[in-house]
């Protein structure tokens, strides 16, 4: 453990690269994703480990305090925080369907009251839902009262009705 002392080497928790020519602690332009695993891999240290101090360098100021830099990550993780809150409400409110391949059968999808790991009082019915910034449809569980939000579709050749249905992808 040797390679992280007196330096951030926080980027290479997200890399894997654990040489010295690869500390970096430069992860402002990390992705939302990663930015939280960076946070978790906080937490892991915060619970394990005893703190005895702060790095003076991009993150931390000879006092202690946060640099802008440090606050510009800081913002982009409370932003991260805050899509995968909205991602788990669109995911309650759009559970994913069920969903099985088989050769003999093809592609399967079907809804239910846990589908998608997501446990409700309704099951809804399949349907192709698009969400702002993703480049395909996934398949989602519409409730009649959500029917009308977000940009859905029928699947071709599923009784509108159907709680199952057999699809081309």
């Amino acid at each position: 453990m040797l390679y992280f002392l007196g330096k951030d080497a926080s980027r290479n928790f997200i890399t894997g690269n654990f040489n010295d020519e690869d500390a970096s602690d430069q992860v402002a332009d990390l992705s939302h994703d990663k930015l939280l695993s960076l946070k978790q891999w906080k937490q892991f240290y915060r619970k394990h480990y005893t703190k005895v101090g702060k790095l003076i360098g991009t993150y931390y100021d000879e006092n202690g305090q946060l640099t802008p830099h440090g606050k510009v990550v800081k913002d982009r993780i409370k932003a991260a925080k805050q899509k995968e809150k909205d991602a788990d409400l669109q995911k309650r409110i759009f559970p994913p369907c069920n969903l099985e391949w088989t050769q003999e059968t093809g592609t399967r999808v079907w809804c239910t009251e846990l589908s998608g790991g997501i446990s409700r009082d309704w099951v809804g019915v399949p349907r192709q839902l698009y969400e702002p910034g993703s480049k395909s449809y996934r398949c989602a569980c519409i409730s009649d009262e959500n029917k009308e939000l977000g940009s859905i579709k029928e699947y071709d050749d599923c009784d509108p009705t159907s709680t199952s249905c057999f699809i081309k992808i």
